[in-house]
């Protein structure tokens, strides 16, 4: 069972949502939004909250692995389903671009994101690495 909980004052926690059904892989927060990357019956899933208290739930895509990064409105999910994709929101994850795939080897991968984005995977035995 996954819960979220929020607190005033990192001792007391409330209880605030319970992410049922949802494997938790990565969280990112940005500005008041907090971010959760995870996976559902093979779906990778996106729940996003602007309070801590309710999260909404996107769809990204089908695969596993997820990761994911968030700088103001734009959140970067990737994750891995026979490839490596990703996925960008420019509006707080409300909506997200079809994905991008990165490579065509079913590794693991990460993201980051300041005024760049970048992505590290696994490709063969090699660790790739890429900015823009």
């Amino acid at each position: 069972m996954n819960m979220f909980g929020t607190s005033a004052d990192g001792v007391n926690f409330e209880v605030s949502e319970n992410l049922e059904g949802i494997a938790i892989y990565a969280m990112a927060a940005s500005g008041g939004d907090v971010y959760v990357a995870g996976s559902a019956n093979e779906t990778v899933v996106l729940a996003q909250s602007s309070d801590g208290a309710s999260f909404n739930v996107t769809d990204i895509g089908s695969g596993s692995s997820p990761h994911v990064a968030a700088s103001g409105s734009g959140v970067f999910v990737v994750w891995s389903d026979d490839e490596i994709l990703l996925a960008s929101s420019s509006n707080g994850g409300e909506t997200f671009e079809e994905p991008e795939s990165i490579s065509s080897d079913d590794g693991l991968a990460s993201v980051a994101v300041d005024e760049n984005t970048y992505m590290a995977w696994t490709e063969n035995s090699d660790i790739m690495v890429a900015a823009w």
